[in-house]
């Protein structure tokens, strides 16, 4: 048997619960960004030895907390950790380029110098 589908309940009580539970979305979404900017304030008091383990600078968390209040600065942080960590990469991968000529290896700094041919 064919059902048609019921009109959404515009009542009055639905539209209150569909603005508290929107407000309570907007409330749950303030409470959690200002716990993770807090905890990044933390990393502030770290050193630099210990920063450098997880992959930020100084810089990167003073930038992070620089940003405009609806953007997470963990998520930022994590944006930038990611960032450093793909130019550090791609800058590993620029300074090992050897090719093989004549069966010698070259770098980027022309033929790499032998042990024998001192």
């Amino acid at each position: 048997m064919f059902t048609l589908p019921t009109k959404p309940d515009r009542s009055l009580a639905a539209i209150a619960a569909g603005i508290g539970r929107s407000a309570l979305g907007m409330l749950v979404n303030w409470n959690r960004r200002r716990r993770n900017r807090l905890a990044v304030k933390q990393l502030l008091g770290w050193n630099d030895h210990m920063l450098t383990d997880i992959g930020l600078t100084r810089s990167d968390v003073r930038c992070a907390l620089r940003d405009h209040r609806k953007i997470e600065a963990s998520g930022r942080l994590r944006i930038l950790a990611v960032e450093r960590r793909a130019t550090a990469r791609s800058q590993a991968r620029n300074a090992l380029e050897i090719a093989s000529v004549d069966g010698r290896l070259t770098g980027r700094f022309g033929p790499a110098a032998s042990a024998c041919e001192a």
